[in-house]
């Protein structure tokens, strides 16, 4: 069904596939993967000691927004630096394994108007609210870090582990299961992205392959939950899954690490500690069949991203700290 669902949607019209993939993300039953369709990353050099999130993607928000903005216009800018809001920055430069300036993770991928990011002590504090993402309103908000993105090789990989304390996710709005993906509560605090080869048009962009979910417990604790593709480019409820990883306590430090690359060229996974569960997923590779070829979709690079991302009602308020981030490209 998938092989010939893509060979069908191929043919489409590019802008008729855009429309309804706008339509879909925001107007959708399911909460679809990360599947922006405008370009997630602006690439910097690794490394350029001077870099300013004022260098990258502004956009014009009439009804205003708290994000850093070009003097004297509606321009504001989705990604900044912790020091252009006045704060010096949590999360260090450098990795934990070489001396590579790793300058992506610096920027803040700030798309809530409701809320900069901003620091308490020794945490990093990434907040939402519903409704307020000024940069794409049909789209989630969220307040995120990424790190850089190694390519396929044998045993590369990148990481990021750190301590996360939740205090709110978004609440929910209807009765469903939490394992069902029309529930709408809950907050995404990592997710692990990468490209795959023979991508398709109607696929991601960006594609989100495992993701890190907490929903809200009886007793003010959070269920975790891996929600994970099982099939490239997967966005229906037929090609991914929630998995329950294991419940924590509310607004108590938990240590978190994620880790992704190959073992080699063929076997990508992904590797999730939340506290003292741990699983290892395989990301599949998956065959389809394009003009009546057979071709494999496999992984082509590997990236996490951090901090807060989805809240569909309500609030959510996501703590970090102790974050550390280290990759081996081979």
């Amino acid at each position: 069904m998938k092989k010939q669902l893509k060979f069908l949607k191929k043919n489409l019209l590019t802008g008729l596939v855009i429309t309804s993939l706008i339509i879909g993300f925001g107007c959708s039953d399911s909460e679809n993967l990360e599947t922006d369709i405008e370009s997630e990353e602006v690439t910097q050099p690794l490394n350029d000691d001077n870099l300013t999130g004022k260098k990258t993607n502004p956009k014009r928000i009439n009804t205003g927004c708290d994000n850093p903005r070009k003097p004297g216009t509606n321009e504001y800018y989705r990604q900044y630096t912790a020091d252009e809001i006045g704060l010096t920055d949590l999360v260090p430069d450098r990795t934990s394994n070489t001396n590579t300036l790793t300058s992506s993770i610096r920027f803040l991928d700030d798309r809530t108007c409701a809320y900069n990011y901003d620091q308490s002590g020794n945490y990093g504090i990434y907040r939402l609210r519903a409704g307020s993402n000024g940069f794409g309103s049909k789209l989630q908000p969220r307040i995120e870090r990424s790190t850089i993105a190694v390519t396929r090789k044998n045993w590369s990989f990148v990481e990021v582990k750190g301590t996360v304390r939740i205090v709110r996710v978004g609440s929910p709005s209807n009765g469903l299961p939490q394992t069902s993906f029309g529930e709408t509560s809950g907050t995404y605090i990592m997710q692990a992205k990468g490209n795959h080869a023979n991508q398709q048009d109607d696929e991601p962009k960006d594609p989100a392959i495992l993701l890190v979910l907490a929903k809200p417990a009886p007793n003010g604790k959070f269920n975790i939950y891996a929600e994970r593709v099982t099939a490239r480019g997967g966005t229906s409820a037929d090609e991914r899954v929630i998995e329950l990883l294991t419940t924590v306590d509310g607004n108590t430090d938990v240590p978190v690490l994620m880790k992704t690359g190959w073992t080699n060229t063929t076997k990508q996974y992904v590797t999730v500690k939340v506290g003292n569960a741990e699983r290892t997923f395989d990301i599949p590779n998956t065959k389809i069949t394009v003009e009546g070829q057979t071709k494999w979709q496999t992984g082509s690079n590997a990236k996490i991203r951090f901090g807060a991302y989805r809240c569909k009602n309500g609030e959510a308020e996501i703590r970090w700290r102790d974050v550390r981030h280290r990759f081996q490209q081979r």
